[in-house]
């Protein structure tokens, strides 16, 4: 949740899964830093980072968010969890679209016209478009496997939808995650009006 503020400091905690305790963030004229309890977990000097990356995940009623800056020798990352309803009415989006509102203004100004990618990117990028081929191969062999092995008609009806799912989403997957197509960026300051859509919420709505 949001916390305190001044012209050169301002705070942001917020959880980032649903029952961990809340992390904070600290955001001031050169750097942010992340505490978990009384723990420093990592700082960054602004004009360190040189790109950034927005990730979302929906899983059972939840919306994970992911939001990555990169600098030259690491990855840093924030995240918070929101219900897939009606997501801007939670604290933890408040706070998180705080924040990031907050670096957009200030990394705008260091690297003006930065760019944020949306979607996997890097090594994970690689991991996500090896499991959908995986899965694509998985679900596509495991059924024609059955067609050639005698399996009963009624068998194969009861097999045949989840095997499709499995094929389908290996192919999503594949698509969205090629690590040879350029990914999706759009307007680092354009960041916040995304958060805001995909929580449900209009930019005239949330302030």
């Amino acid at each position: 949740m949001a916390g305190g503020h001044s012209e050169s400091m301002s705070d942001f905690r917020f959880q980032p899964t649903p029952f961990s305790s809340e992390w904070a963030f600290r955001l001031e004229a050169a750097q942010l830093t992340c505490h978990k309890g009384d723990a420093r977990q990592w700082s960054v000097r602004l004009s360190d980072i040189k790109r950034t990356a927005f990730v979302s995940y929906k899983s059972r009623g939840r919306m994970l968010w992911r939001l990555d800056l990169i600098t030259a020798d690491q990855t840093l990352h924030i995240s918070t969890n929101l219900p897939t309803k009606d997501a801007y009415l939670d604290d933890n989006f408040t706070a998180f679209h705080g924040l990031a509102t907050a670096l957009a203004t200030v990394l705008d100004a260091l690297n003006p016209n930065m760019q944020v990618g949306v979607g996997e990117h890097g090594a994970a990028r690689k991991a996500m478009f090896g499991i959908g081929i995986v899965s694509a191969l998985g679900g596509a062999g495991l059924f024609v496997a059955a067609l050639f092995t005698g399996v009963s008609s009624t068998k194969m009806a009861g097999a045949a939808v989840p095997l499709l799912g499995l094929t389908v989403l290996g192919g999503m997957l594949i698509r969205s995650n090629h690590p040879w197509k350029a990914p999706t960026t759009v307007a680092l300051t354009l960041l916040p009006q995304v958060l805001t859509y995909l929580a449900g919420s209009t930019p005239s709505e949330h302030g």
